[in-house]
């Protein structure tokens, strides 16, 4: 009896959904194969994905990879949703869909949204090769001229790849084709008025709750295993959530950090050292220098050896940590002292905030010449447009050098940059300023000479590690030359690295911590600082050797601070903080926060994971987010630092500025 009441209710069920879709329905049928045929392709993409980067997945345990395709199976299924949802919309419209033009407008969506979910997913697989993150907004932001290295750079590490993605492109359009004409879809289906309402109330309902969902906690990083977070996404969704993030923050970014503040309130005074002199400044930004692999007590001695040396007669510091992923970021934080928004570099947004005050600016108030001196193309990341607007007297890029000059993928190679930048300052009146950003450690690690390699191909990191091993060399060729010249011995040097270089072999802690040394015999004297810092600690650090009282950073002076902290953007959506013992990432909408316990920088062994939601937990994403905040809104709304700072300073301190 109970089975034919349950066999009659799904009866009358189906009869009621028949009576709502029409029945057969080609529009619902149409929908329903593109629904299963987009989830298909995505999942077959993520087991490509895994495919190509095996390698990197050799040592994760089965479950952590199981936990991945099932988190996977949750983005793709939204990411069916996202891109069907106009398709079911539009495609129920009465009236409208009796004409074929119409018809032909969603047909095409449908199939224009596949299509481009293909390249993007191919795109996705080559990019990889070389950022270590999945596709984002640089889907569209590259599009220029300087799209052509990172199509380089894809074709040589992902050659098959490559092959494959104009063979699947071009079938996929053959596909569409066929099935538009399978299903004679461009011929108007008469359903009565009162179906079509209800199924076009259900797609609006359909589409708000997408909307909804979308904005729900999603478990983005639940691995201390980089590659395998990845594993779960798909090009598609995190090209969407990076490009509509900033309007999902709008909210958030725009709310007045404390009413308090004064209008420029990173403008501030800073304790000095000793008393001033005009040293000369020359930092070196080190392409990929993994904290792992460089420094005293690396796990690859031999990959840096003559740095190694150089950090144990200068300020080494082992806890420090990049603000990003990328190098615009570094750049950018190094020079302002002002941390990078999530959702795209400042960079691009440069020529609206002019009111930075970085070293460049400080320096040039005290007569110095300012040099950026880079092998490679400065406008790659509107770098160009960052080193002008900083007041760079001279910015020196591939096209100042001899065109007959042994070039890599990404710029000339280091020893050549090194003896250039030292010709330079040999010739050049002190004081001065170099920022010197190097490029032969950037994938694809292309070395000037094959007999320049020293780690066997049997190593797993080799061309890494020779790539690393090879500029560590020319740093050494630099400093030997560099001492023979009277400008050394009043020169204050800095060398650290834009990021780390997101390889296979580094936990979540190690693919952000990079080596900073500040080596200056006789002005500075050999330490190893355990304080925590990042890329915006340095200027502020830098201003107080100078005894330069007037900044604007939101970094801090690591050699005057009790408690060092670091902030950096972990991903379009997610930051991350680390202060003490802890360190730990944080969505920005609500996702659960990933923490570990922060261990010794010789420790090899994988951080502990600290699952317990403590006050300590809440109170640093507390301070990340706030910290986030407070950039947001402070470079929205430009109020950095005056564009005369000196009066400011005299105005908001009440004492007369530094002369």
């Amino acid at each position: 009896m109970q089975l034919n009441w349950i066999k009659n209710t799904l009866t009358r069920c189906v009869s009621k959904l028949k009576y709502i879709y029409g029945s057969p329905k080609k529009e619902s049928t149409f929908g329903c194969f593109y629904f299963v045929a987009i989830l298909s392709c995505l999942f077959v993409f993520r087991v490509l994905f895994f495919a190509t980067y095996y390698n990197y997945y050799t040592s994760i345990a089965i479950s952590n990879l199981l936990a991945a395709f099932a988190y996977g199976l949750f983005f793709d299924f939204f990411t069916c949703v996202l891109i069907l949802a106009p398709y079911f919309l539009l495609s129920h419209i009465p009236f409208l869909n009796a004409f074929r033009f119409f018809r032909l407008i969603w047909i095409t969506y449908i199939n224009c949204a596949v299509l481009l979910l293909i390249v993007f997913s191919f795109a996705d697989l080559m990019y990889y090769t070389n950022s270590m993150k999945r596709l984002g907004y640089e889907a569209f932001v590259y599009l220029d001229k300087h799209f052509i290295p990172i199509i380089q750079d894809a074709i040589q590490g992902t050659p098959v790849t490559y092959i494959l993605s104009f063979v699947a492109i071009i079938s996929s359009i053959g596909c569409a084709v066929y099935v538009v004409c399978a299903f004679n879809i461009l011929k108007p289906t008469e359903i009565p008025f009162k179906q079509r309402a209800i199924a076009i109330s259900l797609s609006v309902c359909f589409l708000l709750g997408v909307g909804f969902t979308w904005l729900l906690p999603t478990p983005i990083h639940f691995s201390s295993h980089m590659p395998t977070n990845q594993l779960a996404l798909n090009a598609t969704y995190t090209t969407l959530l990076s490009t509509v993030s900033p309007y999902l923050n709008q909210k958030f970014s725009e709310t007045v950090v404390n009413s308090s503040l004064n209008h420029y309130p990173l403008l501030k005074k800073i304790p000095t050292h000793k008393k001033y002199k005009n040293y000369n400044v020359v930092i070196f930004v080190m392409e990929s220098w993994s904290g792992l692999y460089v420094g005293p007590n690396s796990i690859e001695p031999e990959a840096t050896p003559y740095f190694n040396k150089l950090a144990q007669e200068g300020l080494y510091f082992p806890r420090f940590f990049a603000t990003g992923y990328r190098s615009s970021t570094a750049l950018f934080s190094i020079l302002t002292g002002f941390p990078d928004l999530p959702e795209k570099p400042i960079t691009f947004d440069l020529p609206k905030h002019t009111t930075f005050l970085s070293i460049s600016r400080l320096l040039k108030q005290q007569a110095y010449t300012n040099y950026f001196i880079h092998g490679g193309d400065a406008e790659f990341d509107r770098i160009e447009t960052l080193f002008h607007q900083e007041e760079f007297d001279h910015i020196v890029d591939d096209a100042q050098f001899d065109p007959l000059l042994p070039k890599g993928d990404w710029g000339i190679h280091d020893e050549y940059v090194f003896q250039k930048t030292h010709q330079i300052f040999a010739k050049e009146k002190q004081p001065f300023f170099g920022f010197i950003f190097s490029a032969s450690s950037h994938y694809p690690y292309v070395l000037p000479h094959p007999k320049l390699e020293h780690f066997p191909k049997s190593h797993p990191e080799s061309a890494f590690l020779n790539a690393l091993r090879y500029s560590d060399w020319s740093l050494h060729q630099f400093f030997l030359q560099a001492r023979k010249q009277p400008y050394f011995k009043d020169t204050i040097f800095i060398v650290t690295a834009d990021h780390t270089h997101h390889g296979s072999s580094l936990n979540i802690i190690e693919n952000q911590r990079i080596p900073l040394l500040i080596y200056a015999p006789g002005i500075i004297k050999p330490e190893r600082n355990q304080t925590i810092g990042s890329h915006v600690d340095i200027l502020p650090t830098l201003a107080g050797l100078l005894n330069i009282e007037q900044i604007a950073s939101m970094g801090q002076d690591l050699l005057h601070t009790s408690n060092g902290k670091a902030y950096w953007v972990a991903s379009e959506y997610a930051i991350g903080w680390c202060e003490k013992e802890l360190f730990g990432i944080f969505g920005l909408q609500k996702q659960k926060p990933l923490v570990f316990n922060l261990p010794e920088p010789s420790n090899r062994q994988l951080p502990t994971r600290n699952l317990a939601a403590t006050p300590q937990i809440e109170l640093y994403e507390q301070k990340a987010k706030s910290y986030l905040k407070k950039a947001r809104f402070l470079f929205r709304t430009n109020r950095i630092a005056p564009v005369h700072p000196k009066k400011a300073f005299l105005t908001t301190y009440g004492h007369k500025p530094v002369p």
